[in-house]
């Protein structure tokens, strides 16, 4: 809404010393009341600055408040403001300088509070919020945080998100690396003109189990009748799909087809690094060794027959097993 600003008393020289004081022991200390202008007006025609410690400016007040709340303005009109604040500095073609300032040394610098519920559609969330930030220029940040080795905006929530952002060409843009201590989930598309790196060391997808069957993390899987995945038992079984994720020290990276229940669903590491159960009965393992199914079930093994392996195979082995079973992480590349 458009705002008339207030106009600057004229200088006058050498004023002189009239303090207005009003007191009450329980009270209004002061009163100011107009039915078209301003209630009260307090001036300071000193030297610009704010008291934000040694080596500062000194305070120049128009006015200074003290108390449990050093200033409290109220409204009972949804339009209106309970406090306003006025930075009229591009006058004349000058800009610059904040509409409210809030400092402090040892808590908050502006705290915004409040107790009306909001739906989480963002267009009726605004006039619910604690600090509402809006800029109708052309160019300029709504809210703007800043830190100097802490973080520039902290947002959380005990329910819902912590953060929401929409924009018209995107939800967000940002610049430097991004940290993300937890999992991502998208219905659209995500945009990244660097690099991806990821903590985990494979790419897996989930796949219904035949009969709901529970499958180990390590366990080479088929594919069975319908789609649904088993557990191998055959060598050199041209229907091998992949290894179940989540054995070892590796963890999947990405997850496909994730929308669903896991419950009767098993995660199948289709490509990277995997640690897969192995049996090294019929042939000792050595490091590039390309694996396949072997007759135990949910085991890989030595691919020794070229002529059975093609189709076969499930990928190369990054460790060596001389004899018996275990579980040493492979290659996942599917042949």
């Amino acid at each position: 809404m458009p705002l008339s600003p207030i106009r600057p008393l004229p200088i006058t020289p050498n004023l002189p010393e009239k303090p207005s004081v009003g007191t009450s022991s329980a009270g209004t200390g002061a009163l100011g009341q107009s039915n078209t202008g301003v209630g009260i007006v307090g001036q300071c025609l000193g030297p610009p600055g704010i008291d934000l410690g040694p080596g500062s400016l000194p305070p120049s007040d128009g006015v200074q408040g003290y108390g449990k709340n050093g200033v409290h303005g109220q409204t009972i009109s949804p339009e209106d403001f309970g406090v306003l604040g006025e930075n009229l500095s591009d006058v004349g073609g000058v800009k610059g300088g904040a509409g409210v300032c809030g400092t402090s040394r040892i808590c908050f610098g502006v705290y915004g509070w409040s107790s009306a519920d909001g739906a989480f559609d963002p267009s009726t969330l605004s006039p619910y919020s604690g600090v509402w930030g809006r800029h109708t220029g052309n160019n300029g940040p709504g809210v703007l945080g800043s830190g100097n080795g802490g973080f520039g905006v902290v947002a959380s929530s005990a329910e819902n998100y912590g953060l929401f952002a929409e924009g018209g060409k995107g939800a967000a843009w940002l610049r430097g690396d991004l940290t993300i201590d937890g999992n991502i989930g998208t219905v659209n598309t995500i945009t990244v003109s660097g690099d991806i790196i990821m903590a985990g060391a494979d790419c897996a997808e989930h796949f219904d189990v035949a009969d709901a069957q529970p499958l180990a993390p390590g366990t080479v899987v088929i594919i069975d009748h319908g789609g649904v995945l088993r557990e191998s038992r055959d060598p050199y079984d041209k229907r091998v799909a992949g290894v179940v994720s989540g054995a070892g020290a590796f963890r999947t990276a990405i997850i496909l087809d994730g929308g669903k229940p896991a419950v009767g669903r098993a995660l199948v590491a289709l490509i990277g690094k995997v640690y897969c159960n192995v049996d090294a009965a019929d042939a000792p393992i050595e490091v590039g060794d390309l694996l396949t199914t072997a007759a135990t079930p949910g085991h890989a093994m030595k691919a020794t027959d070229r002529d059975r392996a093609f189709g076969t195979v499930l990928g190369k082995a990054l460790a060596a097993l001389e004899d018996g079973q275990g579980c040493i992480p492979i290659l996942v590349a599917l042949q």
